[in-house]
């Protein structure tokens, strides 16, 4: 028994050591999918609710999308973001993603690129930001 124990320790870290996918961690998430759409887009109008800026951000790139299965499912976006015209107050506080663009222009101004965290449970209809930090 301690043998084997021994055995599956050094091809777990065999395994971690040359990047192979851990059971449980992080995986890389499919942008075409619609519900690692819906959480990105999420993601944004979080951020937009959240952040002290005066003018509604719009995602310009997503650099990295990772999924993990935790009591439900945490989507990992790294972003980039960009800043409109269009002021907060001017746009409905429940769905500021949904900005058109004509109406909206991006500026110039870009942001720093952004790690967002959205944490879902599915059965129950429920998501949460629980990380909105600068890289």
């Amino acid at each position: 028994m301690a043998r084997f124990l021994e055995v599956a320790c050094l091809l777990s870290a065999v395994a971690a050591a040359r990047g192979a996918s851990v059971v449980g961690g992080p995986t890389a998430a499919d942008l075409n999918d619609y519900v690692v759409t819906a959480a990105l887009n999420f993601a944004v109008s979080e951020h937009n609710v959240l952040s002290s800026d005066n003018f509604v951000s719009v995602l310009q790139s997503v650099t990295k999308a990772q999924q993990q299965v935790v009591s439900g499912m945490k989507y990992t976006f790294e972003v980039k973001l960009a800043t409109t015209t269009c002021s907060k107050s001017n746009v409905k506080k429940s769905c500021p993603v949904n900005v058109n663009m004509k109406v909206c222009p991006e500026t110039n101004i870009l942001k720093p690129p952004k790690r967002l965290a959205v944490w879902t449970k599915s059965w129950e209809s429920w998501a949460q930001l629980t990380k909105n930090t600068c890289n």
